[in-house]
């Protein structure tokens, strides 16, 4: 998953039509060709570098692309009716702000595409083949679909984003970037006390709670080091929504994976070495726990890439 832009998501914009304060646009692969619907809304004073910062650190970069995942991962999931513009409708808003909009809309789906980082391109999951790592199946195989799940999965997010006993601003405009507005807010969830053990458990059976574990692993690891205590707190929320330690841990590994590919993605565009991303994303590797700055990953990346 890289950080989405507007110029990645144009390429894929095959129709945007502006109504009613909401662009409803839609995504065509341009693998496989399947169009992928969605809304999203225009908000007046959201400018398009509000929601991309453009240039970023790894952090920033990190940040922004799982915001669209979880924005996916959490939102309706439903594709909106298209809405036409009346003849003669005039836009109130400017280009800025329906670019931002165009872009929202994209984050809401986000998880219907993976970046290729060699043809520098989104394609659907269903054209991806090796791009899709073992996150990517998951989450596409176990969508969170039910609203109370939806609730309990960002609360239980924004749990783990207060962990360490503080959130910055920067943390705070991340959890804002994906918690749905019709599921609560981030004051919200701030306020409230932890999640009961029959909270968690209410949540409907099935490898959906597997889904909010491997999110609630990878926000961790993006929103800081993870000390014993941290990390013996996300076990407790596996364990309460009935999931083994084992598996645990493999979705800790599908969360690491995923985030040190993202990095990859972004040390090697259209499939040239960018050297000083590339010593952030073996930095990443060892602080996600990967043995040898995450040698074999790199080799693993380049052999699927086809990269020399």
């Amino acid at each position: 998953m890289s950080e989405i832009t507007y110029e990645s998501v144009e390429a894929l914009l095959q129709d945007a039509q502006e109504s009613q304060g909401v662009v409803t646009c839609t995504f065509r692969c341009p693998v496989t060709e399947t169009a992928v619907e969605a809304a999203g809304e225009l908000q007046k004073g959201r400018e398009l570098e509000d929601v991309c910062p453009g240039d970023q650190t790894l952090l920033g970069g990190l940040r922004s692309a799982l915001g669209g995942l979880f924005s996916a991962a959490l939102g309706k999931r439903e594709a909106a009716a298209p809405i036409r513009a009346s003849e003669g409708e005039a836009s109130s808003f400017t280009d800025s702000e329906r670019k931002a909009g165009i872009v929202v809309a994209f984050r809401s789906v986000a998880d219907r595409f993976v970046w290729d980082p060699q043809g520098e391109r989104w394609v659907s999951v269903e054209g991806a083949g090796e791009l899709l790592t073992d996150f990517d199946r998951l989450l596409r195989a176990a969508p969170i679909l039910a609203e109370h799940d939806r609730q309990i999965a960002a609360q239980m997010l924004v749990e783990v984003a207060r962990a360490d006993g503080q959130v910055t601003a920067a943390e705070w405009a991340f959890l804002a970037s994906f918690i749905p507005t019709d599921l609560s807010s981030v004051d919200t969830c701030m306020e409230r006390k932890r999640l009961t053990a029959e909270e968690l458990d209410s949540v409907g059976l099935g490898a959906a709670r597997e889904t909010m574990v491997m999110l609630a692993w990878t926000l961790a690891h993006v929103d800081h080091d993870l000390d014993d205590d941290e990390a013996e707190q996300l076990f407790g929320y596996a364990q309460k929504l009935k999931v083994s330690r084992a598996r645990a841990l493999e979705l800790r590994d599908y969360s690491r994976g995923f985030l040190l590919e993202a990095a990859l993605q972004r040390a090697f565009p259209g499939g040239k070495v960018h050297e000083g991303r590339l010593g952030e994303a073996r930095s990443l590797a060892t602080q996600l726990g990967f043995e040898d700055a995450g040698d074999g990953a790199v080799a693993s990346f380049k052999r699927r890439y086809g990269i020399a």
